[in-house]
This record gives C-alpha cells, structure tokens and sequence, in this order.
C-alpha cells in the first residue's frame, strides 16, 4: 500500500478492460483489424453458436482468464503441450498457401519480430560505437511500446473465444515483459564528484565563461540553476577537452542515448556540497538535449 517511485504497469487481471480501438490508433500497428477479420479463428461453443465478441459468457471467461482457477491450469496445460504449441507456432509462421488469406495476427506479431530485430541491432551498434541510422519508430525504447501490440493480441484472443492461446505462451511474454522490461536489469553508474568539477570547470573556461573550481558554492548554485532552467544544450559538439573530461561527458552521452529504461541510479562518489548533484543534473540534462536534437524529437524529460 506504500507510495512507490516505480511506474505501475497493468496486466490483464479480473478488472482488466477492453482496448479502445481508438487508443491504438496512430502506433506502430499496422491497420488490421483482430476481432473481425478472420472469422476462421473463433471457436464454437458447445451450444453451436458461433462465438461473439459482446457474448456475456466470454467477456466472463475473459475477466477471469488471469485468475488462479482450474480452467487457467487446463488452458496452460494445453497451450504448453505439443498441440499447443504447434497451434500457436501455425499462428506465427504461415505456410506458403496460406500467405495470400494471412491471418491478422501473423501481420501484427510479424511486424513486432521486425521491431524486435532492429532494437537489438540498435543495441549492439551502440555498444560497439557504431552509427545507427534508424528512425525512432523502427524500433523500440520502452516495454509499454512492446505491451502495446501483445496486449491488443491477448484481449482479440480473448473476444474471439481463442483464451487457450491468450492464456498461454501470449499471457506468460506479457508478465516477462512487465516485469523485466526491454534490458532485464537496469545499470547503475558511478562517478566521483571531483570529475563532474573538472568537466564543467573545462567547460566553463572553454566557453570564456571563466573557471568553474574557483567559484565558491554561492557562484556555482546560481550558474547551475541558471543553466538547469535554459533550453539550449551548454556543451558545444565542436569542444576539445583532455581525455578525462571526455571520457565523462561520453558516459553521459551514452545514458542519454539508453534512455531511463536502461538505468538505474547515478552514485556519486565524494558528494558534499547541493552543486555537486546539480552538476550532474546538468550534464544529464545536456547530454539529453543533445541526442535529441540529433534525432529531431522532443527531450525526454520535457526540458
């Protein structure tokens, strides 16, 4: 019941409504409709009746879908088994013959793999300080981007009568993805406060700005307030600094290129004084206006 700094990520449970076919408009979705489209992957309840997606007694199935019940039990039994699992390998992997009627949901997971793909293509062109020129739409930086396309699958499953699938191996990747995220764990970095004074000292001085390790703590709370509420980056991309310098204004770089999804806590070593975690709020800050920029797009903390 304590407050949590965490973002809360909902799952399919017993309260878990229906998407808005108006909520997932403008994604990375492609326009295919899951509830309609394919009649041929709804199921036929004993009574007969063809399965429909406003029936009373699916939606009631659906609530509880994610409840420990006898059913759910039966359902991962199934969907863990060799049928189920050829069932939902068939699901993303068409034949041939059955390209030209391909199933809506082979569109959507097939677009996800691609995605899928890239991002980590991204991630190791980054780690080998290799340029990437993705667009930021092709691939993705947050698990709620991710949750996004799986979670439409599991609740089209889920009014078409398909909950054995839903329930499976859909429902297991949706709980690793809420849980884990994109990067498993996040990264912690550490630095000790006297590099952030060299660096912003040889910023200081490199902009004529005058020298940052000579100011008294009044001087340096009012230029890094001052710095911290300015909309332009402060770092100039054509500045020269010793080796050292450069070495953390490049790890600040690479946090903002990560993004906060990847990152844990920032430790700072030595720490006294209130400017010596404003100097690090500000090169985070710089560092973020600058990639940015480079990728043409609002900074992500609004600065």
């Amino acid at each position: 019941d304590g407050e949590t700094q965490y973002p809360i990520v909902e799952l399919p449970g017993r309260n878990y409504m229906q998407l808005n076919r108006q909520d997932v408009q403008g994604s990375r979705i492609p326009n295919t409709s899951l509830d309609d489209s394919n009649p041929g992957l709804r199921k036929k309840p004993s009574d007969g009746n063809i399965a429909n997606s406003n029936n009373t007694s699916l939606a009631t199935s659906r609530s509880a879908s994610f409840s420990s019940n006898p059913l759910l039990a039966q359902r991962k039994l199934f969907a863990e088994s060799q049928m189920g699992r050829t069932s939902f390998q068939k699901l993303l992997e068409p034949s041939p013959s059955q390209s030209p009627t391909i199933a809506p949901y082979r569109i959507v997971l097939g677009n996800v793999k691609d995605t899928l793909v890239k991002t980590r293509k991204r991630l190791e062109l980054l780690l080998e300080d290799l340029p990437c020129e993705y667009d930021h739409m092709d691939y993705y930086e947050t698990s709620d981007e991710l949750l996004e396309p799986l979670l439409l699958c599991y609740e089209s499953l889920q009014s078409c009568g398909s909950g054995v699938l839903a329930d499976g191996r859909l429902a297991d990747l949706i709980r690793r993805v809420a849980t884990f995220g994109m990067n498993l764990m996040k990264l912690d970095l550490r630095q000790e406060s006297g590099r952030h004074s060299d660096t912003l000292d040889a910023i200081t001085r490199y902009l004529d700005m005058g020298t940052y390790s000579e100011w008294d703590e009044e001087k340096r709370l009012e230029f890094l307030t001052r710095e911290l509420k300015g909309k332009r980056p402060l770092v100039p991309l054509t500045i020269e600094v010793p080796p050292d310098v450069k070495e953390v204004l490049d790890t600040f770089r690479v946090a903002a290129e990560l993004g906060s999804d990847s990152l844990g806590a920032y430790v700072i070593s030595m720490a006294s004084h209130a400017s010596d975690v404003l100097a690090v709020e500000l090169l985070q800050k710089d560092s973020r206006l600058a990639v940015s920029g480079e990728l043409g797009r609002p900074c992500p903390s609004g600065t």
